[in-house]
């Protein structure tokens, strides 16, 4: 079931990029919990941390609304996006995701981070990976860097 449901996640991720590069993506906004996304995302990829025998912790801190008008599809798929390279490239340590209120220009936003404890995105490969099909490193077995606590 997982599987199949990951397939269609993949297709959808597919004709997605297709919409954006045409100009026809479209948003479709509602009240979001990010609670409940954090809830999903622990229970997505907890087996996974398991089995890399790996920290994960999701943190949604209490100053967080209950609500956020976004698109829930797309945020879910951001968030999943970037776990899932986290946990790719992570071999020991952890994958922390955190989400919390923090000041920009002195207005509150939301912030979502996903941090792990791999070695990172050198500052001069990080332009690129915003690129379609792009990565840092094109390889699976980069370099590690001495392991440090993250969060």
């Amino acid at each position: 079931m997982t599987s199949g449901k990951n397939l269609l996640n993949l297709i959808n991720d597919i004709l997605d990029l297709t919409r954006i590069e045409s100009g026809k993506m479209t948003v479709h906004r509602s009240d979001v919990s990010l609670r409940e996304i954090g809830v999903n995302a622990e229970r997505s990829f907890r087996p996974l941390a398991v089995q890399k025998q790996l920290e994960f912790i999701v943190d949604v801190s209490d100053d967080v609304p209950d609500t956020v008008w976004a698109d829930e599809q797309r945020l879910q798929q951001i968030i999943t996006n970037l776990l899932a390279n986290a946990f790719k490239f992570t071999s020991e340590g952890g994958v922390y995701l955190n989400m919390s209120v923090e000041p920009l220009d002195g207005v509150p936003h939301i912030a979502i981070a996903v941090r792990d404890t791999e070695i990172g995105i050198p500052p001069e490969k990080q332009e690129i990976i915003f690129e379609a099909f792009q990565q840092a490193d094109g390889t699976t077995s980069r370099k590690r860097k001495s392991k440090s606590p993250c969060c």
